[in-house]
């Protein structure tokens, strides 16, 4: 069934539920070039009506829909833009006019409570850096048109400015969070840059930028990400800051955001040590969920010299990325049955350390391999290639099995695509 909505008209009764009806037709005119009329009392077949009830920060909201009536019931105004988002999104227009092919009631409440997009402002030139006040508007309404629940602005160093920059760091850091405060959403900060060696520095830098914005809801001090300062330091630094903005935001809540390093310690910079004896291009892939900490700073390191961990013979796992800690955590959970692998790092790709594959092939009853990357032209064929011409053993190939990825938190997505220690037990006993 299809229901046709000519001359649509839309219901709001209400200073904030009229204001969500504005942007809703406005919305209507740029698909079907006709702005439909608002009315605050229900007039007509065919309508949308937008309800405010029970005012509260709660985000859900339902449809009722009744042929070509409609009524979006929410609690706060982005849950009527919420409400309003799904009807245009099911809907398809036909000869300029909306039309919907199915049956849209229903509850709906947000998965999750966090639903964010960073808007950097920095000297890199991406296009949105370019934009004038009302670009920025119309790409936020259309992120809230899938649910974004935050706008997260990312300040630059104050000392690069480009010409194509259209504000200062204060003015756009303003208009965002106006733009945040006039369509309910939350307002955040994130500042990557430490430079500023001095807490102080710092503090009278993230404050003045923040300075007299209408909204603000939690912010993430320079230092933690990328890593400029170490933890200590960067918990004096989060105290100072917060200290200082709570005496104009006393709600602020303090998000620390510290990236943690990968398997070695002040591994970037042994990285960056290693590139320079290189004489030639280098690449260097980077995942960025946090791993745990596996070598101390005395572990050597080299590159095209892969890491043994653990000297079992039932298996060998050649882990590489993310993908270390997940075989180590599987090596733990089967030693407890007697089962003993060994872990082999494979921090370089290439070269490949073709006398460790070799020597795991001689030594172990079995060999696997996990990446969390394609099992075409990754560790797992590089392996292969080796073994092919050297010592011809099968090899287990754990990674993406040649289909299209999905969206979701890193831990989610190596479950889903069995790429997690669950999966390597699996199969280090098949």
């Amino acid at each position: 069934m299809i229901f046709m909505f000519k001359d649509i008209k839309i219901i709001a009764d209400g200073e904030k539920a009229k204001f969500s009806a504005e942007l809703f037709a406005e919305e209507i005119e740029i698909r079907t070039s006709k702005k439909p009329p608002v009315f605050d009392k229900k007039t007509g077949d065919c309508y949308v009506e937008l309800k405010l009830v029970d005012e509260s920060e709660s985000e859900d909201f339902s449809i009722e829909h009744e042929k070509e009536k409609i009524t979006v019931t929410a609690h706060r105004l982005r849950g009527l833009i919420y409400g309003y988002s799904v009807f245009l999104r099911k809907c398809r227009v036909t000869d300029g006019e909306l039309a919907l092919t199915k049956d849209i009631s229903g509850k709906y409440s947000p998965y999750m409570p966090i639903r964010g997009h960073q808007l950097s402002y920095t000297d890199m030139n991406n296009t949105y850096e370019t934009w004038d006040e009302k670009q920025y508007e119309r790409y936020i309404r259309d992120l809230m048109m899938f649910g974004t629940n935050t706008v997260e602005a990312c300040l630059g160093d104050d000392e690069k400015h480009t010409d194509l920059m259209k504000y200062s760091f204060e003015e756009i850091t303003k208009i965002k969070s106006q733009i945040c405060e006039r369509l309910d959403i939350n307002f955040s900060i994130f500042c990557a840059y430490a430079k500023r060696l001095s807490d102080e520095e710092s503090s009278d830098y993230f404050c003045g930028c923040c300075h007299n914005i209408p909204k603000f809801n939690f912010y993430f001090p320079p230092g933690g990400d990328p890593g400029d300062l170490q933890a200590e330091d960067f918990f004096v630094r989060c105290k100072k800051i917060k200290k200082d903005l709570q005496k104009e935001f006393p709600d602020i809540e303090l998000w620390p955001s510290a990236q943690a390093p990968h398997q070695y310690a002040n591994w970037g910079k042994r990285f960056i040590k290693e590139m320079a004896k290189i004489d030639g291009p280098v690449y260097i892939r980077l995942a960025r969920v946090a791993t745990p900490v596996i070598y101390d700073e005395n572990q050597k390191f080299e590159i095209g010299k892969m890491v043994q961990i653990g000297d079992g013979t039932d298996a060998t796992v050649f882990a590489t990325g993310v993908e270390v800690a997940e075989a180590l955590k599987a090596k733990e959970e089967l030693e407890k049955e007697n089962i003993n692998i060994r872990v082999v790092d494979v921090h370089t790709i290439k070269p490949i350390d073709r006398k460790m594959i070799i020597k795991c092939a001689r030594e172990t009853k079995k060999l696997i391999t996990i990446e969390d990357h394609s099992i075409i032209g990754g560790l797992g064929t590089a392996v292969c290639e080796v073994l092919s011409e050297e010592y011809p053993t099968k090899v287990v190939r754990m990674g993406m099995q040649d289909r299209f990825g999905k969206s979701g938190k890193a831990e989610q997505l190596l479950k889903y695509f069995k790429l997690d220690s669950e999966a390597i037990i699996e199969k280090v006993k098949e």
